[in-house]
């Protein structure tokens, strides 16, 4: 039984491992552009990259065994692959960098604005706070790197860029109302306490 507990993290360590032999691949590709089988590889790795961050979750979820720990190790991995495998591209002439410095905003935004959330309506159950566009942005994060595959296959990297421009607005939408209910829960909780401190003056 104590395995079985294990699964959900024993996926999520298995897709940093594949992450690094898909940059690998990618090199490769770039490198040898009519090698088929790096093509094949590459994208067998991708489809298991994403397998093992789909079932990780649902695995923890259906066993109940959800940990904070689990939270930040599947976010690393998301971080490690989505990050690394950008910047492989960035260096292939792919990706541009303000792609990259925006992802890092994002997952950076995140992590601040889940603990002001978590912290100011006092949820203690989950790690990080997910909100509908931001997911979609993650979603469309996690496929670029696949997606740039197909451009060895004869795909436009116009449609790449129409891509990235269509993830930046759903990342600003995301961030931006986090960032307003951030702010509305941060004044409401001083407007609270300055409430109970004048309640608390007057009662002496």
């Amino acid at each position: 039984m104590k395995i079985v507990k294990l699964i959900p993290n024993i996926l999520t360590s298995a897709r940093i491992v594949l992450s690094l032999i898909y940059l690998l691949l990618l090199n490769n590709l770039y490198l040898y552009s009519n090698n088929r089988l790096y093509l094949i590889l590459a994208a067998i790795v991708f489809v298991l990259i994403g397998a093992t961050d789909f079932v990780d979750g649902k695995i923890a979820r259906k066993l109940k065994i959800t940990s904070p720990l689990g939270a930040l190790l599947d976010v690393a991995a998301d971080f490690i692959f989505i990050v690394f495998s950008l910047i492989m591209l960035n260096m292939q002439s792919m990706i541009p960098i303000w792609f990259i410095i925006m992802i890092i905003a994002k997952f950076t935004e995140f992590i601040i604005t889940s603990h002001i959330i978590r912290n100011h309506q006092n949820d203690s159950k989950t790690l990080f706070i997910f909100d509908y566009f931001g997911r979609v942005a993650a979603v469309n994060f996690f496929l670029i790197p696949g997606m740039v595959l197909l451009v060895y296959v004869g795909l436009n990297i116009l449609y790449i860029n129409i891509f990235l421009y269509i993830t930046l607005s759903l990342v600003l939408i995301s961030s931006s109302a986090r960032c307003i209910h951030c702010l509305k829960l941060i004044k409401g909780t001083k407007e609270r306490k300055f409430n109970v401190s004048i309640v608390f003056n007057k009662s002496l």
